[in-house]
């Protein structure tokens, strides 16, 4: 699963390139990206994640596991008729 956003890092290199390079469209091809998502980087309305989940663990995905079990039981009972005629 890709991850929502980007790293400090990424944030960091973008601003960089942008820099060196003097143009965002020049920065954008170079990160491979649409230049209106430069923008949005170099603007910061995209906030960085830090401290990602490690999504390839075992108790992550055990988490995860039980997490759609808890939802796929509450979908079962939701959509059971509450009484029979």
């Amino acid at each position: 699963m890709p991850p929502i956003g980007p790293t400090a890092a990424q944030v960091a290199e973008a601003h960089a390139l942008f820099a060196r390079l003097g143009s965002k469209t020049k920065a954008a091809n170079a990160l491979n990206m649409s230049r209106s998502t430069l923008t949005t980087w170099l603007n910061g309305v995209v906030k960085p994640i830090e401290g990602r989940a490690d999504l390839s663990s075992d108790s992550t995905i055990a988490r995860l596991q039980a997490e759609i079990d808890t939802l796929k039981e509450s979908l079962q009972n939701a959509t059971r008729p509450r009484y029979t005629i």
